[in-house]
């Protein structure tokens, strides 16, 4: 094989590989329990006030991460954006992801946004504890990250075209 053709096969090897979303590594599982409130999201707070980051569960095993979108933001302008059309079409696959509660521990496997040319969406695994039905948190490092319950009988469906 000449020269040319190896180092076409070798480029389009690499782009394949680098280029696919990786796959989850928890499979979806329904979710029966009681252990966390399912009827809202959860935020987490940081030490400034600032709303970093929020999750919506669902009992079909699903969790869709919903961001934050501004310093300022406030709890109800997250209610707000929850139900805007704008928020439901930027849903894209790097929102999803499966959970497994068992007891008091919390693992969400989901995609998250890597920016670069190539490079396929990356997962994300997160192990926590469960405080209790309205609160858990991550640890990481040497901080923990807590996230804290708000009931929402809006939230998004869970409806996608990512996770089976």
């Amino acid at each position: 094989m000449n020269r040319i053709i190896k180092k076409i096969i070798v480029l389009f090897s690499i782009i394949s590989f680098y280029g696919c979303d990786k796959e989850l590594k928890i499979e979806r599982t329904p979710y029966i329990g009681n252990e966390l409130r399912i009827d809202g999201y959860y935020y987490e707070m940081g030490k400034n006030g600032q709303i970093w980051n929020t999750f919506f569960f669902y009992r079909n095993g699903l969790v869709l991460n919903g961001g934050s979108s501004n310093i300022n933001e406030t709890l109800e302008d997250l209610d707000n954006n929850f139900v805007s059309e704008a928020f439901k079409n930027s849903i894209g696959k790097y929102n999803w992801g499966v959970f497994i509660i068992d007891g008091e521990n919390i693992t969400i496997n989901r995609w998250t946004y890597s920016p670069g040319l190539g490079s396929g969406l990356p997962t994300l695994l997160q192990d926590g504890k469960i405080v209790n039905d309205t609160t858990f948190y991550f640890k990481q490092e040497e901080e923990q990250s807590f996230y804290h319950f708000r009931q929402f009988n809006s939230k998004p469906d869970s409806t996608n075209n990512f996770i089976k």
